[in-house]
């Protein structure tokens, strides 16, 4: 079993982006930020005897989402601060739409239906996308260029914000 020294150690790039990302949107400190999402952390590790850095990486996202969540609801002309713009990622679009009150699902039903349109290979690279797979690991899934992948992420993204 892994120390929580070493869990953190393992997500310590995800904790600084992810303080840096809330407190760019919002109101609070990052240090508040990072310990809030610490303790998300040390939750987590207490509850379950093997923790890989996948789920923590995964439950981090969730505890952004709620901190974000809290943050707007108690705030509701907050939501102006939420831009998208071109250096955002997937999981970046996924957090600021969810913070406009959309559900997740119902984004991913409305993506799928406009995937259906494209090709079969956007298709997958979504899904691949959705179970938190890498550029790279897709590539070598589908057997094709991660260039490729990145062009097709690219385009969802794209997708993603007409949703809005």
């Amino acid at each position: 079993m892994k120390t929580f020294n070493e869990v953190v150690r393992e997500v310590s790039s995800n904790l600084e982006y992810w303080s840096s990302y809330v407190s760019r949107r919002c109101e609070l400190e990052k240090e508040d930020v990072f310990q809030e999402l610490l303790i998300a952390i040390w939750n987590e590790y207490c509850k379950r005897s093997k923790v890989t850095k996948y789920f923590i990486q995964k439950k981090l996202q969730f505890a952004v989402y709620r901190i974000l969540e809290n943050y707007f609801s108690s705030n509701e002309s907050n939501l102006s601060k939420i831009r998208i713009d071109e250096s955002f990622d997937f999981e970046d679009i996924k957090l600021s739409l969810s913070v406009k009150r959309l559900e997740e699902s119902q984004i991913i039903l409305e993506l799928k239906f406009r995937l259906s349109e494209k090709s079969r290979i956007t298709q997958m690279i979504f899904e691949c996308l959705l179970s938190g797979m890498s550029i790279r690991k897709i590539a070598q899934k589908l057997k094709t260029t991660h260039s490729n992948v990145y062009k097709k992420k690219k385009e969802i993204k794209n997708i993603l914000e007409k949703i809005i």
